[in-house]
């Protein structure tokens, strides 16, 4: 008897216990349903479920109701309901109702109340603020509008990246321009006007070293979106970053081919017809003027390839070439015979 009781005792408790969870799930159900049909703009359907969300408490709700009775969506405009929905959030301090009733405020003139809602909905995490305030103070006090693009960033707006980049280009702090359109360009908020400033930055080498390649990176995305203001910088760094200019030897290319002439050793073989012929080496002059890999590409005679290996690697201190003024790689042949008489011919094959 005494389990009986006991078994009847869970059982009421489990059945208070889902009764319990009946309003909790309507109310979950109710903000997430009418919050999705506010963002779908379905207005008309949303309506019900966020009343009764915000009947239950929902700040979100109380905030979607505040914006549909201050614009007029789905319901007519009221601005008595519009501030009493508004104000149920702003006591919580909710972020999204402070900075839409501090706009309210800007919009309908008053703009002292609107700037002190503004403040406070920036201090209580509300980025949509920050970059508002960022955006006010941007020409009187940049200071200021600094302080509130970063709280901005750290709190998630990648956005303030591309406006705090945009004061100190205006400054010309390039280092501090470079690093924050470095930034927005890396989150994919960097807008047209500033990631052509930065283009430009290491174009001409602004706060960094010169780097074409990535300039010519950058304006290739805004010339193929149809950016019209890259198109002539484009252009002219298109044709920079690929310029090329061989490498040279220490006095130039008579000096070169003086030299191997001057210390090649002629081969002897029993039968001399034997060193007819010519033996090619190919090999890489570094980007720091070395020669490196040196390998046959032509074989002639045993002792014309050596000799002309010898003299490949004889072959030092030279001008690395260039590719957009960045020193490269370049695969370079040197050809050469002893008989029936002598001849020299060096070849720069490839950059790379």
């Amino acid at each position: 008897m005494k389990h009986s009781i006991n078994i009847l005792r869970r059982i009421v408790a489990l059945m208070l216990l889902s009764i319990s969870l009946i309003p909790a799930n309507a109310y979950n159900y109710d903000e997430e349903a009418g919050l999705r049909n506010f963002r779908d703009k379905s207005y008309v359907a949303a309506l019900p479920m966020l009343q009764r969300a915000a009947k239950a408490g929902s700040l979100p709700a109380l905030d979607a109701l505040g914006q549909m009775y201050e614009h007029g969506w789905g319901v007519k405009a009221d601005r008595t309901i519009m501030m009493n929905m508004y104000n149920k959030a702003a006591l919580h301090n909710y972020p999204p109702t402070l900075f839409h009733l501090a706009t309210y405020y800007y919009d309908s003139g008053q703009t002292d109340k609107g700037l002190e809602m503004m403040i406070k909905a920036s201090e209580h995490g509300s980025t949509e603020a920050s970059m508002a305030l960022g955006k006010l103070y941007m020409a009187d006090d940049k200071e200021k509008a600094i302080r509130y693009y970063r709280h901005a960033a750290d709190n998630g707006e990648y956005s303030a990246f591309n406006e705090i980049g945009r004061i100190y280009t205006l400054d010309n702090d390039w280092p501090n321009a470079l690093e924050y359109l470095t930034e927005a360009n890396r989150h994919n908020t960097i807008s047209n006007d500033m990631k052509l400033a930065l283009a430009t930055m290491k174009a001409q080498g602004l706060g960094t070293t010169k780097n074409l390649e990535g300039a010519l990176s950058l304006l290739t995305e805004l010339y193929e979106n149809g950016y019209e203001p890259a198109t002539s910088l484009y252009n002219e760094v298109k044709t920079a970053a690929n310029k090329i200019t061989a490498p040279v030897y220490p006095g130039g290319i008579n000096a070169l081919y003086a030299f191997l002439r001057k210390n090649a050793r002629k081969p002897h073989a029993a039968i001399p017809s034997a060193l007819n012929g010519t033996a090619t080496v190919e090999f890489i002059i570094t980007p720091d003027g070395t020669v490196s890999n040196p390998q046959y590409v032509r074989r002639c005679n045993v002792r014309v390839d050596e000799e002309v290996m010898r003299l490949v690697r004889l072959l030092r201190g030279w001008k690395p070439a260039t590719k957009g003024g960045k020193p490269c790689s370049t695969v370079t042949r040197l050809s050469m015979s002893f008989s029936p008489a002598y001849n020299a011919e060096i070849q720069f094959t490839k950059v790379k």
